[in-house]
């Protein structure tokens, strides 16, 4: 099985994930599966960050490549 196909059955919404921002892990939650909108039809997933030091909540879309399901 590819690399890819094991990741997309592993990311779901509601899914805990990891992946690297700037030079620093962060962790999220999934809250919306885009869908293939990244370049070369690579799937895009809304990502609610863990930062409780602001007030409002964080959203990111970042492709599927760059993130794994956080332990």
């Amino acid at each position: 099985m590819r690399r890819d196909a094991s990741r997309r059955k592993q990311v779901r919404v509601g899914s805990r994930v990891a992946f690297v921002l700037g030079v620093r892990e962060v962790t999220g939650t999934v809250i919306e599966d885009r869908g293939l909108l990244a370049v070369g039809r690579k799937r895009l997933w809304r990502v609610q960050l863990d930062w409780k030091v602001v007030a409002e909540p964080v959203e990111i879309e970042i492709p599927e490549s760059q993130l794994r399901i956080a332990v």
